[in-house]
């Protein structure tokens, strides 16, 4: 749009390589909203979105960051995938089965419990599925499964928790503004954020991304 073009963004996407293992990035960009995508394609396009959500608007993100870490990416990224056994039937079918009955159905509905748990069985599958390639944790960043796990036993609010994509970054959604803002100022207080660590309360984006010109305006003459 900057250059004039009239290309789209998945057409884009493939020129530059992205969306092979994950169309989520990509459908973000474009849409924005809770996304199912159907995994990498054959001939090499971006993995399709087969799904879209909107968040409800009073759910929050706890986004909890370390910059000790950095997660995988590239080559690195790569050779952990490669290295790693394939899921198993079973617990893709679970997976599945979390998605279609409690996450989409949830998240449609604005019934926060089951998106809460259908979303942190998601999580505890793929964490033990790819702790070999994180040193034999769920977490790239001991620090934040340290808080995110805290919050995930505190039992005070419901939570979904987990980890995105390879981390370092954690999350804990829950379904208020009011009780995103107790959860961590309990931790706080319990000491459990860690020096490296930052905590930020966010709501979901059900837009996609938009192009702002920020360049002053000319002066006239």
């Amino acid at each position: 749009r900057w250059h004039g073009l009239d290309v789209s963004t998945p057409v884009l996407a493939q020129w530059l390589g992205r969306g092979l293992r994950s169309g989520i990035g990509i459908g973000g960009f474009e849409h924005g909203g809770l996304l199912v995508d159907g995994g990498p394609a054959a001939d090499g396009a971006p993995a399709q979105v087969l799904a879209r959500a909107p968040l409800p608007a009073g759910w929050r993100v706890l986004v909890v960051q370390d910059s000790s870490q950095q997660g995988l990416s590239g080559a690195d990224e790569r050779l952990a995938i490669a290295t790693l056994a394939p899921l198993c039937r079973a617990l893709a079918a679970e997976i599945c089965h979390e998605v279609l009955m409690r996450v989409l159905p949830g998240a449609a509905g604005a019934e926060f419990a089951p998106f809460a748990a259908g979303i942190s069985r998601i999580q505890q599958i793929l964490g033990e599925h790819f702790a070999p390639a994180q040193r034999g944790s769920a977490f790239a960043s001991a620090a934040v499964g340290r808080l995110v796990e805290w919050i995930a036993g505190a039992g005070e609010h419901v939570a979904a928790t987990g980890q995105s994509s390879w981390g370092p970054t954690g999350f804990a959604i829950l379904s208020s503004q009011a009780q995103a803002e107790e959860v961590l100022g309990a931790a706080r207080a319990a000491g459990v954020i860690a020096p490296s660590l930052s905590a930020h309360i966010v709501s979901g984006r059900n837009t996609g991304a938009s192009v702002v010109d920020h360049r002053p305006a000319p002066r006239a003459r």
